[in-house]
């Protein structure tokens, strides 16, 4: 499979360099910087087998921004996870009201 095969050549590529941070323009491996940025833009439409494969080897999903302070970046995960929380409490509480109503 494709999938696999990059998978392989990001493995080399952190045995190598100690991170899976590819350039998108990675000159020595061009299809491999193509490939990690289309794997950060389709996560969501992704096989949780799949992502938790990419997480098990340390892949990072976004870079902070050059200009970005760690403060400002613990501030955009604090402002994500509560949007998470949120989604995730609907989902539980729709959800229950859904099971009463079959009862």
């Amino acid at each position: 499979k494709k999938w696999e095969e990059m998978f392989q050549h990001l493995k080399r590529y952190k045995m190598k360099h100690g991170h899976c941070v590819v350039p998108r323009r990675y000159e020595e491996d061009v299809k491999l910087g193509r490939w990690v940025q289309y794997q950060k833009e389709k996560k969501m439409h992704m096989s949780d087998d799949r992502k938790q494969r990419l997480d098990s080897i340390g892949f990072v999903w976004a870079v902070r921004e050059k200009n970005q302070s760690p403060k400002q970046e613990k501030t955009v995960e604090k402002s994500r996870k509560k949007r998470e929380d949120c989604i995730s409490s609907d989902l539980t509480t729709n959800n229950v009201g859904l099971a009463d109503e079959g009862a």
